[in-house]
C-alpha cells in the first residue's frame, strides 16, 4: 500500500536520517520532495518514504495513551502532570514553567520504567 502524505509533511527514507519536505505525488508511485535545509528537489518512490511525526503530535499521543492530566497554575505560571484522575493532588513530577517541558519529563519517566 502506498502511504498518503500532505503538502508540507516532513518525511524521510525508511530508516534514513535525511529529512525531506513532501511537495506532491507524481504519478502513482513517486513523490516530489525538497531536501530540508537545501534548495534541491528530488523524486523519490512513495513506498520508501515514512512520515516524521511532529514533536507536538508525539506529546499529545503520549498524554492520550497514558491518561495524563495537565494542571496549569496560571497565577504562579507553572504546570504539573498527574496520572490520577480522581485525586488531583497526586503529581508525578516537579512543576515546570513550560507545558512541553512537563510532558517531555513525564515521557522520559515512562521510558525508564
Amino acid at each position: 500500500m502506498t502511504p498518503k502524505f500532505k503538502f508540507g509533511d516532513r518525511v524521510r527514507l525508511r530508516g534514513g536520517a535525511f529529512a525531506f519536505i513532501f511537495i506532491a505525488q507524481q504519478g502513482s508511485n513517486d513523490a516530489a520532495v525538497l531536501c530540508e535545509g537545501e534548495a534541491k528537489a528530488f523524486s523519490l518512490p512513495m513506498q520508501h518514504l515514512e512520515l516524521i511525526p511532529h514533536p507536538d503530535t508525539v506529546r499529545l499521543n503520549f498524554i492520550q495513551e497514558n491518561f495524563y492530566d495537565i494542571f496549569s497554575y496560571r497565577e504562579n505560571k507553572y504546570f504539573r502532570m498527574s496520572k490520577s484522575v480522581e485525586e488531583k493532588e497526586v503529581f508525578d513530577g516537579e512543576p515546570y514553567d513550560d507545558v512541553r517541558q512537563a510532558i517531555d519529563n513525564a515521557m522520559q519517566q515512562e521510558q525508564t520504567k
